[in-house]
């Protein structure tokens, strides 16, 4: 099958086996949100949303508009990361089943301590209306789920993430599969092959997951890592460089109007 897992059961799912794991392509999955079993999956075809040909559908370009001159909602980084993960957890119409266990749900919070887990919010007012959380290596982020509570709220969710993604030069930006939700945006597959080569050139380009505007970005990974996986994610640059990329973009607002000024292709 296309999409089909390796089905190989994971013995044990914590920071440096899920770093590892995503290192060398495999990412975990469980059968529902109820199952105690987790698999590593390794599909012959993988999603790859294009970071600077990024397609924003013409519907949304006059809400971004009005956000750049008036923001009507706002964006958060890394505030609620639990929170995220079990909205995207959560039985929706159309999608009454969920890969996301509770036991994926603290290795990924594990993981989120360590600074390799992010995520993006959307709020308006004082409610969660959008989000999306995932795995940043180097310069490669995994995008593992989004949600939408309200209007637009995983678009907005999906176009900001990936605005800070281009400021920062990721390589990058893996979303597993390709559906149709996220097609509309430039999403496509790569074969298995031409990914992981990719995959291991990007893990070695250290790149800075942008935070809030109000919040510096970290400059060293949190989690100790043994020698041989220290020697795989030896930054080829500084991260000065990766700061100074940040510190070009005064608001949100100027970060998603350059960006959008930058992608060619609106569909």
């Amino acid at each position: 099958m296309k999409y089909s897992p390796i089905y190989t059961p994971v013995d044990e799912l914590n920071a440096e086996v899920l770093l590892r794991a995503y290192a060398n392509g495999l990412f975990p999955m469980a059968e529902n949100s109820e199952s105690k079993h987790v698999f590593w999956c390794d599909p012959e075809y993988r999603g790859v949303m294009p970071i600077e040909e990024f397609h924003v559908p013409k519907r949304l370009m006059p809400r971004f508009k009005n956000f750049i001159k008036e923001p009507d909602y706002q964006i958060l980084v890394n505030k609620n990361f639990e929170q995220v993960m079990l909205e995207c957890a959560r039985s929706v119409k159309g999608r009454e089943e969920t890969w996301i266990s509770q036991g994926i749900i603290d290795a990924y919070t594990a993981l989120f301590e360590k600074g390799y887990a992010h995520c993006l919010e959307v709020w308006q007012e004082d409610q969660l209306i959008g989000g999306i959380y995932g795995v940043h290596l180097g310069s490669a982020f995994f995008g593992e789920s989004m949600f939408s509570r309200g209007k637009d709220g995983s678009k907005i969710a999906l176009t900001h993430l990936t605005a800070r993604l281009w400021a920062q030069g990721f390589q990058i930006f893996d979303t597993q599969f390709v559906n149709p939700h996220i097609e509309r945006f430039g999403c496509f597959e790569m074969r298995k092959q031409d990914y992981k080569l990719r995959l291991a050139s990007a893990v070695k380009l250290r790149k800075s997951m942008l935070s809030d505007f109000s919040e510096k970005p970290e400059i060293k990974p949190k989690f100790n890592l043994k020698e041989s996986f220290q020697k795989l994610l030896k930054p080829q640059n500084a991260y000065s460089s990766c700061v100074s990329a940040w510190d070009s973009f005064s608001s949100e607002e100027e970060l998603l109007s350059k960006f959008l000024q930058s992608i060619t292709q609106i569909s």
